[in-house]
């Protein structure tokens, strides 16, 4: 538990999740003292925002589960907080491995995956209870839609194609099966809790070119290495969920993509990030 944003105040939005919630910190932290606002944030290296759910594999965060439980309880039990973020890199539950690593199964004390395909099914029903009470509970909850992901560290392919003459501001993400299951999957607990799915691709990829942009208009990669947002990436990511929270609770529990996708013709002579 940390908090962010302007110093000495009361937070009023939680931040809850792994690394995927993480590097939005930074952004968030400044975008909220910006503001007069702070948050606290609730965070763990593999651990996604369901509560008492988690792997007892090795180096796979085997204290997520009560981590989350935790971090669920106190938030819940505080009316200041009416606002939640819950992020994550939810494609390591879902196809259970990452990269070299291998897959393996995930699950709850009520619920255990017998193998990793069984992972998303077990994640439902942990989810189930939280869904419930977050129906009941007023509190605006956005999930934010899993970032693109990329073959290998980013800045590091950037800088082998300078290297090589080829000054590209654009890569081609990672797609698949896994990709495909993960936004089916969150998109899924984002209804049965009446969260808000915030969609994130089109902020860095364009519809149909199969590549997405990975350079800011300054020259700074927007990842940090595959699939962690470096703070410039995030900074879009923020402002997205920002005007989110500006619009007010009215619109949750639907995707309403056309909130915060367009931005007024001024913005920019008004001091609003607007990403292009």
């Amino acid at each position: 538990r940390c908090l962010i944003g302007a110093p000495g105040v009361a937070p009023s939005l939680a931040l809850i999740g792994d690394s995927h919630a993480d590097h939005m910190g930074p952004a968030l932290s400044r975008a909220l003292a910006a503001r007069g606002q702070a948050a606290v944030v609730y965070t763990g290296s593999w651990c996604v925002p369901v509560p008492g759910f988690g792997a007892l594999a090795p180096g796979r965060g085997r204290d997520c589960a009560g981590r989350m439980s935790a971090a669920w309880e106190a938030v819940l039990d505080d009316p200041a907080l009416t606002t939640v973020i819950a992020a994550a890199q939810w494609g390591n539950v879902v196809d259970g491995g990452r990269d070299t690593l291998p897959s393996v199964a995930y699950g709850s004390a009520a619920t255990a995956a017998r193998a990793p395909e069984d992972n998303v099914t077990a994640m439902e029903m942990a989810f189930s209870p939280l869904a419930e009470q977050l129906r009941l509970s007023g509190k605006m909850v956005l999930m934010p839609e899993p970032v693109p992901e990329f073959d290998g560290s980013v800045p590091d392919r950037l800088a082998r194609l300078a290297w090589s003459g080829d000054a590209t501001a654009t890569l081609a993400p990672l797609g698949g099966e896994r990709v495909r299951a993960t936004q089916s999957a969150v998109a899924n607990l984002a209804l049965r809790s009446g969260a808000r799915l915030v969609p994130l691709r089109d902020l860095f990829c364009a519809l149909g070119t199969g590549g997405c942009r990975v350079l800011d208009r300054r020259g700074a990669p927007l990842w940090r290495d595959a699939s962690h947002l470096s703070p410039a990436g995030a900074t879009p990511v923020v402002a997205r969920l920002m005007d989110i929270v500006d619009a007010g609770p009215r619109q949750n529990g639907g995707r309403h993509g056309h909130l915060s996708l367009r931005q007024p013709a001024n913005a920019e002579r008004a001091g609003k990030h607007v990403y292009r």
